[in-house]
């Protein structure tokens, strides 16, 4: 192998794991972040309809115990899916980390069977 040979090192397939693991990293990263801010906010609303606040909706009048359930059926429906992505997003930050490392690793094997 010539030495122009080595240095195409990241045009090969391998460097396809570091960028794959970059892209996931970031999105996931940042889903996490945006999405956890989104989940607290609306845990604190669920919270507070659990308690008798009401949400500090503004209005004199309470509204009909069919509209509160069917309000509060929604924001847990709601919250549900925030939590959820926000840990689908933790498993692609984790799996965008380990592609990074694999693609690392790979890396400095291939390296070390060279000399």
């Amino acid at each position: 192998m010539t030495a122009a040979g080595n240095n195409n090192y990241y045009d090969s397939s391998k460097s396809k794991y570091l960028a794959a693991g970059i892209v996931m990293l970031a999105a996931g990263s940042s889903l996490a972040v945006v999405l956890n801010v989104q989940g607290a906010a609306c845990l604190t609303q669920l919270a507070r309809l659990d308690s008798g606040d009401g949400g500090g909706g503004g209005s004199s009048m309470p509204p009909s115990p069919a509209t509160a359930a069917a309000g509060r059926d929604e924001l847990e429906r709601n919250c549900f899916i925030v939590t959820n992505s926000y840990t689908y997003s933790l498993f692609a930050a984790v799996i965008g980390a380990v592609l990074v490392a694999y693609h690392y690793y790979r890396k400095d094997r291939d390296k070390k069977k060279r000399h």
